[in-house]
């Protein structure tokens, strides 16, 4: 019987440890803050909380609900409130509902944590692995805005308050300037536009329509919110976009991984060749970062020998459709060279006490291969047209209805 007591006795203990926490939006702002950066708020005992807040929308992120039911927002005790505010990251909205937006009242249930990252720019109060309930819902006027150059919407992003986004939805179309994400399983791309004064609109993780992706030169669509980004950039976050028009690029190049060194090598540092496409041969020397099952890419070292010890070449985020790839294999992959360069410098009571460079070459926008695209011959049916892929002079092009693209989909001369 003793035993029996004890057992029912710990077990609500374990119930109790366990239980939901209520507190108000500024009790759980000032507990997540008063946590060490990267701690999740947990009992006495240790036991991770699931704390539960009653609170107004006070900034509704980009306005859109993913294609996961989440969406990322912030929460205050007040709609106005603009300090002691609760980032909540991808939170679940209910399938079907519609976005929340600023003046919402929401009940948010997750686990609360304070959240820093590394270069200590972002600090703040976050609810994470949560749900929200709608409890009220405010008349929001949202329109789109169109008709508007590149250089008049980075004006408006620049109007905004750091960290905050738009009311409204833009609406652009323009050229793409320079590309520095691709995931083909995903169809997400990360490009910009440029102005006539130099500065920069970013489209950050577009969400490719119609199965097309973006290449340099394109003529793109972006339908989204814009933010203003640490004062830094101002983008679209997770914005639509569709491909509009097709630019004409030349064929890739096929070069083995010590001749694609010493033409990123010729890059000024931390520059991108835009308008060269390369298919790089060789051998995965090391596995740099794993394999992401959400992403569906990884990156690794390459070498033009199957035991080769350098570690000059990296691609970076190479896309492909499984975790399979091992170090040993032979690939093909295809994308943009990058010189990458950065020195750290590392400091010990005020003293410099090391300096490291890394000064590499990568491939970015990387699709990996087990075989050599320039010289596979197949038939290939799109959009249920016959296309035929026809190999010329060692380089590989598409003929379709008479008209020729390259393997990326860009048409050529």
């Amino acid at each position: 019987m003793k035993k029996i007591f004890l057992f029912c006795a710990a077990l609500m203990a374990a119930m109790s440890m366990s239980a939901q926490v209520t507190m108000t939006c500024d009790e759980a702002y000032n507990a997540a803050i008063a946590l060490n950066a990267g701690d999740t708020l947990t009992d006495a005992a240790g036991v991770v909380q699931i704390v539960e807040v009653t609170a107004y929308v006070t900034n509704g992120g980009n306005g859109t609900v993913d294609d996961k039911n989440q969406q990322t927002f912030y929460i205050g005790a007040t709609k106005d409130e603009t300090t002691k505010t609760i980032q909540c990251y991808r939170c679940g909205i209910t399938a079907g509902e519609a976005a929340v937006n600023k003046g919402d009242k929401v009940k948010v249930t997750g686990k609360l944590m304070h959240y820093v990252n590394s270069s200590g720019t972002t600090d703040v109060a976050e609810l994470v692995y949560a749900t929200a309930e709608v409890l009220d819902r405010v008349t929001v006027k949202t329109d789109t805005i169109n008709d508007l150059t590149v250089c008049e919407i980075i004006e408006e992003g620049e109007s905004l308050n750091k960290g905050t986004y738009s009311q409204d939805f833009f609406e652009i179309t323009a050229t793409v300037d320079s590309l520095t994400y691709t995931s083909e399983p995903n169809m997400q791309q990360t490009f910009f536009f440029k102005c006539d004064n130099g500065k920069t609109l970013q489209a950050y993780n577009a969400a490719m329509q119609d199965g097309v992706l973006a290449a340099v030169g394109d003529t793109v669509k972006v339908l989204g919110k814009i933010t203003n980004y640490q004062n830094k950039q101002i983008e679209f976050e997770e914005p639509k976009a569709w491909v509009v028009g097709k630019a004409k690029q030349a064929e890739a190049q096929k070069v083995s991984v010590s001749e694609a060194v010493k033409i990123g090598q010729k890059l000024a540092q931390g520059a991108i060749d835009q308008k060269n496409t390369y298919v790089v041969e060789g051998y995965i020397a090391e596995i740099a970062v794993e394999y992401s099952e959400e992403y569906k890419n990884l990156s690794f070292y390459m070498t033009d020998d199957e035991n080769g010890e350098e570690r000059y070449f990296e691609v970076f985020r190479g896309s492909y459709p499984t975790n399979e790839l091992k170090v040993g294999d032979k690939v093909f992959v295809i994308g943009q060279l990058q010189h990458y360069y950065k020195a750290a410098t590392y400091e010990e009571d005020g003293t410099t006490v090391k300096t490291e460079e890394i000064d590499i070459v990568e491939m970015i926008n990387g699709k990996v291969s087990l075989t050599d695209p320039t010289t596979a011959v197949e038939n290939i049916v799109s959009n249920a047209v016959k296309a035929v892929k026809v190999v010329e002079n060692g380089q590989i092009f598409i003929l379709k209805d008479g008209v020729r693209y390259n393997i990326l989909g860009a048409q050529v001369k």
